[in-house]
């Protein structure tokens, strides 16, 4: 797996911290999941967006 570098905001990384600690997990782990979590719901988003542009676009047809 190809390492990658994340620059995570100041004001986020100790809430991260101390979530891994107290759940026992990898900052890593956490912070992958949330960032396909994130991805998901963007797409999911987008494709929602297209759906609903394609449907306008029929009825004013």
């Amino acid at each position: 797996m190809q390492t990658d570098t994340l620059e995570i905001r100041p004001d986020i990384r100790p809430g991260l911290h101390t979530l891994a600690e107290e759940t026992h997990r990898a900052e890593a782990d956490m912070l992958n999941e949330a960032l396909f979590v994130f991805l998901e719901r963007e797409r999911q988003a987008i494709a929602r967006t297209q759906s609903d542009q394609n449907n306008q676009h029929q009825i004013d047809w």
